[in-house]
Parts: structure tokens; C-alpha cells; sequence
């Protein structure tokens, strides 16, 4: 067994890329997180929209309850904002330097090759899948908390410590269920492969296999009893799927759906380029563990496409297979590192950067201490600079907290707060989650914010049909025709859906004619108030 170090100057530099890579695009109180903001304010305070659909289906037991305590212990102390940007951080960090740890393992006497690899792991662009397009985390997700713990589960893994791996697998497990227990099952199994193919006394491994099992059993616990005792009526396979996977998050679920040519001439070429780096840099590090995962993966993904595109299968649609790329994607970035400094160093090309650096160095240390600067003081004062506000705009503007957000929808929410009561139920367009977050009002329902229990996304799904319209389109084109026969309702319409729903104030686009007092309007919206006939 190798013992696992870790150097002061790998950590100065994760801190450093990590801050650059978190910073490019970070963002808060936006896409994901308007699913589960909510459900932590509510763990924050029991009083938090106790009228609002979504928020009350989700405060039991489900996919993110842990995850939600995890953050609502923190929020309790601090403000949401510095908890989820200081994780994010953290999580890039980890990323970062696990890389580098990773790296050193397979390229023992190319330190530098650690380097490139954390820098290509932390912005090159892959391709998506199912999956994540870049290991780095633009926001605090609870898979962006679960990843960096299996990447320093399988550093365990390859030094031959299991019962270690295990344990961070099953933490990992905490934060997202289907990644720690999935990837620390094929851990253990490629423990177990191994140490059988090279003929190891079974003695000698059976006693940490039977611990490592026994550690992710009783994790998996931790999922399996709270949703024992909080078992509700299943809704059918059929309909599960229907609502889950065809309506809703195909982006997610279906291959078909995510299956681009674009996606699969990047995915094969990039994983061509790796075998060939692994080839090509004669590693001198055993690779068995790798290969091993890798057939596991490519099992599930098999697996993943028959038992969901041919004959569905709601155990293999909640696997979400194709999730499990990632681990190939992180290691294949690695060995392409390592090609590319021997290429490099093949042609002198890095003694020519060395060289001008060396020669320039000043200029460097210059540049390096302003970027810090600038990037300090954006955090700190939230400046928004005005030197080329269009690559400020698109490359470096990250959204720390509400206060840095403003728009027509931020316009409404201010009224809504000064003009409305708290108690108060809102009708609003398909895309208007955030009106939880930021006015703290609830909702009929929105398209993004999905329950994940049985009975709760069927009575979402009805939601949806009532109050936008039915839609034989799926994913993101379902929401854009939702927005289209949102724009078209009527008063008739909205007095049958307020019998049916009991809510005060109606947001509608600013073009959608109406016969009910209008409160405030701007370029794209307006508030309107039911007035009972």
C-alpha cells in the first residue's frame, strides 16, 4: 500500500484554477438550483411557503433530503449565498487536487504532467451524453459534491485500499445516491477481478471485500429504510416513465434524445485520443483498474440503452447509466495530458515556452497578480468592470447572490413583495420558479421544479396539463410550447383553474390580453389580480 501525500504547491495551484474556473460561469439562484432552493429554505424554516405544491411534496424523505441537510445545517449559521459559493469553491478545489494526486500515481516521473491535467480537467469541454461536458462545477449541485469524493475513492482504489474507497464511495452516496453506491459497487468489483486474475490468496482480500461491501450496505441504508417508512402508492411503470423520462427530463433519461452525431464523432474521437495516449506514453503504472471500470461502464451503457429505448425498464431509466461516463471522461483527460507533455517534450516545444517565460517572466507575474486582483475585487465589491463589458458579460459574470440579478423578471418579484401578502398563491408562466426564491411566493406549479415521488410528479404532470396545456413534445420543446399556450390563455380559463387552485394573483406575458386588472406591467410581463365573478 502507498501511502496518499499531498504537496503544499498543489494546493496553492487548485486554489488558484479552481477560483478562475469557478468564477468563468458561477451562478446561484438560477437552473438547478430553482429546484432545490426552495426545499433547503424549507429545512431552514418550517414556515418557509407552507402553501406552495412543490415545496410541501418534497420536505419528506427523497433524492435530495440529505443533501438538503446538509445545507440547511450550514444555512442556519450563514447566509445561502457565501455556503454555496465557498462549496462550489471547495468542490473545484477538490477537483483540482485530486487530479493532480491521480496524475502522480500514473506519471510518477513526469511531475508537470499533473499540472496539465488539473488545467485540462478543469476547462476543456468534453462532450455531454447523459453527462457532464466539464468535471469543474459552475454551481453547488449534489453531484458536484459526490464526484470529487468518488475521484479521491477511486485514488484509494488504484493505491490498493478498498475499505478507504468504500467508505468515501458511501459518503458520496449521501449526496447522491445513484453515484456513490454505483461507482463504489464497481470499485469493489474491480478490486475483487483483480486480486482474482492475479492469484492472490483469497484470504488475503475476502476480509476487506466482505468490509467494503458491508460499508456501502449500511449507507444504502440510509436511502432504503426512510423510503420504507415513507412508502407511498406507486403510480405504473408505464406512467412513471411517461412523466420522468419521455415528458420531462429526456435530456436525462433517453438516449435517443441526447444522442447526437455531433456528441458521438466528439465522444469517439476523444476516447480514441486517450487509448491512444495510453499507448503511446508507455505507462509504467498497472492500468487493470481502469480497464475493468471501463467494461463495467460500457455494460451499463449497453444495459442503459436496451432497458430504456427497447424495452423500458424503471430501474434501468433510474440508473441513469450514462451518468457513469464521467469517471472515463476525468481519467481519459489525464492520459491525454500525459501525451501531450511528451509531444511537447518530444519537439522541444516546452523548453521554448520555458524559455520565453523565463525570458518575460515579469510580464507574467504581472498579469497573474492583476487577474488575482481583479478577481478579488469582483468578489468582494461584485464590481461589474467596464473594459469590454461585452467579454466581461459573456466570459466572466458570475451570479453570487439575488442582488446581482436584473431583469423584467427581478422587476415583477420587487413588486410582488411590496404590494402582495406572503400567503399568497400565484398563477405564472411555465418557466417562473424563481418566483419562490426571490418574492418567497408559491406557485400552482413551474415546469422546472420536479417531485420526484410517485403520486407527487403525477399530480405535477396534471398541474401542467391544466394550467398550460397538454403538449405532444417532450424536454425543453415541451416548455417552449407550454410558454406559446401560456401566452394565449383567457379569462375563462383562468376562473376554472382558480376554482380548481384557489390562487389571488395571476403573472402574464406582457402581450397576453386579459380582462382583469392590471397591477403592473413591463416589457415582458404583467401582474394581474383575480377578481372573483
Amino acid at each position: 500500500m502507498q501511502s496518499i501525500k499531498i504537496n503544499p504547491n498543489h494546493i496553492i495551484f487548485s486554489i488558484f484554477i479552481a477560483l478562475i474556473a469557478t468564477l468563468k460561469s458561477y451562478y446561484y439562484a438560477d437552473i438547478d438550483h430553482i429546484e432545490q432552493l426552495p426545499i433547503i429554505l424549507r429545512k431552514i424554516n418550517s414556515g418557509y411557503l407552507t402553501n406552495d405544491f412543490f415545496v410541501n411534496s418534497t420536505s419528506g424523505f427523497g433524492p435530495r433530503y440529505y443533501y438538503t441537510i446538509f445545507i440547511a445545517f450550514f444555512g442556519r449559521f450563514l447566509s445561502l449565498p457565501i455556503i454555496f459559493f465557498s462549496l462550489t469553491l471547495i468542490s473545484n478545489i477538490a477537483v483540482s487536487l485530486i487530479t493532480i494526486s491521480v496524475s502522480n500515481v500514473y506519471f510518477v516521473d513526469y511531475k508537470p504532467i499533473a499540472y496539465l491535467a488539473a488545467i485540462l480537467v478543469m476547462f476543456v469541454s468534453t462532450f455531454s451524453l447523459g453527462s457532464d461536458e466539464i468535471m469543474s462545477a459552475n454551481a453547488l449541485l449534489p453531484d458536484r459534491i459526490a464526484f470529487p469524493l468518488i475521484m479521491l475513492s477511486f485514488l484509494f482504489l488504484i493505491k490498493n485500499k478498498i475499505i478507504e474507497a468504500s467508505f468515501i464511495a458511501g459518503i458520496a452516496s449521501i449526496f447522491h445516491v445513484l453515484i456513490g453506491l454505483g461507482y463504489g459497487s464497481i470499485f469493489i468489483l474491480s478490486y475483487i477481478i483483480i486480486n482474482f486474475s492475479e492469484k492472490i490468496n483469497i484470504r488475503n482480500y475476502i476480509k476487506p471485500v466482505f468490509f467494503s461491501a458491508l460499508i456501502l450496505f449500511i449507507f444504502s441504508l440510509l436511502t432504503i429504510i426512510p423510503e420504507f417508512i415513507s412508502a407511498k402508492q406507486k403510480i405504473s411503470d408505464v406512467e412513471f416513465i411517461s412523466i420522468i423520462a419521455n415528458f420531462r427530463h429526456p435530456h436525462h433519461y433517453i438516449p435517443s434524445h441526447f444522442f447526437s452525431f455531433l456528441d458521438i464523432i466528439k465522444a469517439t474521437f476523444f476516447f480514441v485520443l486517450a487509448s491512444l495516449s495510453i499507448i503511446w506514453i508507455e505507462n509504467k503504472y498497472p492500468l487493470k483498474h481502469i480497464l475493468i471500470i471501463s467494461i463495467s461502464i460500457l455494460i451499463l451503457l449497453i444495459s442503459g440503452y436496451v432497458f430504456v429505448e427497447i424495452y423500458p425498464s424503471r430501474l434501468f431509466i433510474t440508473l441513469q447509466t450514462f451518468r457513469y461516463l464521467n469517471i472515463l471522461k476525468w481519467l481519459s483527460l489525464i492520459f491525454i495530458s500525459g501525451f501531450l507533455f511528451k509531444f511537447f517534450r518530444r519537439f522541444n516545444i516546452l523548453n521554448t515556452i520555458s524559455i520565453i517565460f523565463y525570458r518575460f517572466k515579469i510580464i507574467f507575474y504581472i498579469l497573474f497578480i492583476s487577474i488575482s486582483f481583479l478577481i478579488s475585487l469582483k468578489i468582494v465589491y461584485k464590481l461589474k468592470f467596464d473594459f469590454n463589458s461585452d467579454f466581461n458579460n459573456k466570459y466572466f459574470n458570475p451570479k453570487f447572490s439575488l442582488s446581482d440579478y436584473f431583469d423584467d423578471e427581478t422587476k415583477i418579484f420587487e413588486f410582488i413583495i411590496k404590494n402582495t401578502d406572503k400567503n399568497d398563491i400565484f398563477l405564472s408562466p411555465p418557466n417562473f420558479g424563481k418566483l419562490r426564491i426571490f418574492a418567497q411566493r408559491a406557485v400552482i406549479v413551474d415546469f422546472k421544479a420536479f417531485p420526484f415521488s410517485d403520486l407527487a410528479m403525477k399530480e405535477w404532470k396534471n398541474r401542467i396539463d391544466n394550467c398550460y396545456g397538454k403538449t405532444n413534445k417532450s424536454g425543453f420543446e415541451a416548455l417552449t410550447d407550454l410558454e406559446n399556450n401560456y401566452k394565449n390563455i383567457n379569462t375563462e380559463k383562468i376562473k376554472k383553474l382558480e376554482k380548481k387552485y384557489n390562487f389571488k394573483y395571476i403573472i402574464l406575458f406582457s402581450e397576453t390580453k386579459t380582462e382583469l386588472p392590471v397591477l403592473y406591467k413591463n416589457k415582458t410581463f404583467k401582474l394581474v389580480k383575480f377578481l372573483y365573478f
